[in-house]
């Protein structure tokens, strides 16, 4: 998922692992031009007694990444908003398209 705050353009992006330890894993990262900067991730497992649900992992590793990287309320819930819509985001779209 990518998304623009002011002048900034981030990337967030989602690692789910289901092996002996079942996790995801939620990155947050600049992108500028060629450049990309980690800015903060979150992460989440899953209990051996609980079902593996990704859903459910990517909205507690977004959350924790969105406090771990972003300061004001506002951008965590333009994000949030994003998350929810991100269905219908125009497929195909690029960094150079915004």
């Amino acid at each position: 998922m990518i998304v623009k705050i002011g002048d900034k353009i981030y990337k967030i992006q989602f690692e789910h692992t289901g092996n002996k330890v079942r996790r995801t894993r939620c990155d947050i990262v600049y992108l500028d031009g060629e450049k990309r900067f980690m800015r903060g991730y979150g992460e989440c497992f899953c209990s051996e007694s609980d079902n593996f649900s990704k859903e459910i992992g990517r909205k507690i590793s977004l959350g924790r990444a969105l406090r771990a990287t972003f300061d004001t309320k506002s951008q965590r819930a333009y994000i949030w908003d994003c998350y929810r819509n991100r269905k219908t985001q125009q497929p195909g779209l690029k960094v150079s398209d915004l």
